[in-house]
Formats: structure tokens, sequence, C-alpha cells
């Protein structure tokens, strides 16, 4: 785990525990269902660092518009990242394709690589329990959404899917 970026998001996010938890929590389930599927070294880096990363656009929504909505994460958040990524050394490779998978968080459809599945994944186990779903959310989430087996055993697992 690289701490620096765990420590700077947490600066980020200063005042705001529950975002710091919440990425906290999706850089862990990111992690892990990495590890699992065999992910090599390269798209563990990315990952990380896009899980870090995934949501640095909702503050700036927050303050511009009073709302989180996914498509203004989407629009603003890479740029946010890819600030923040670079100031923090990142490689330029890392930064782009962490910035791109944050532009695409909260894209499910034609979602056809390994990092990208696992991220959407990661923020959705979070999710699932930072916004208390209810299990017709989390099954059709399931259902339409978790493609890797660490992704579904987890599921299954924490909420009995």
């Amino acid at each position: 785990m690289n701490e620096h970026l765990i420590l700077a998001m947490a600066e980020y996010f200063a005042g705001d525990p529950k975002q710091v938890h919440h990425t906290v929590q999706v850089q862990t389930f990111a992690m892990v269902i990495a590890q699992e599927e065999k992910a090599d070294e390269k798209t563990c880096k990315v990952l990380e660092a896009a899980a870090v990363a995934h949501d640095m656009g909702v503050k700036v929504v927050m303050e511009l518009f009073g709302e989180s909505s996914g498509t203004l994460q989407e629009e603003l958040g890479p740029g946010i990242a890819e600030e923040f990524l670079r100031r923090l050394h990142c490689s330029e490779d890392v930064v782009q394709r962490a910035a791109w998978l944050v532009g695409h968080h909260h894209t499910y459809d034609n979602i056809k690589d390994l990092d990208h599945q696992i991220l959407v994944e990661a923020d959705f186990l979070a999710n699932f329990y930072d916004e208390k779903m209810d299990m017709e959310q989390i099954r059709a989430a399931y259902k339409n959404i978790f493609k890797t087996e660490t992704g579904k055993k987890l599921c299954h697992d924490l909420y009995g899917v």
C-alpha cells in the first residue's frame, strides 16, 4: 500500500471523515480483488491510485453545485485526480490511466478492462454499506455489474447475495 496516497487523500478531504472512510474502503476492496484476480503489478499500481482518487471530484461538485451526481464527478474528477497524482510523483502512465478510471467509475455499460471492472465493483461494495442500500438494489447490482469471482464472493459474504 502506498501510505502517501492515503495520507494525501485524507488531507484533501480534511474534515470529511465519511469520505475518507469510503475511499479507504474502496482502495482496500480494489486491492483485495486485484490481488485475488491475479492482476499484474502495473494494474495494481493504477488501481490503487484510481481508488484513492476516484471521488476527488465530489468535493468540487458539492462546492459548485450542492450535489454529488456521478456524471459531474466523472466530468470534473479526472483533472483533479491528475493534479493530485502528479503532485505525489506518480508515473505519467499511472496518472493517465487512473484519471481515465476516475472519469468512468460511474459508467457501468461496456466495461472491457479488468482495472475498470475492479474499481466499479470496489465502489459498489463500499456504497452498499455507506448508502444503506436495500437488498433489492444490492441484488440488482450483483446481477448486472459484478463480473470478477472475488467481487462476487465479497458481495455474497458481506451481503448474502
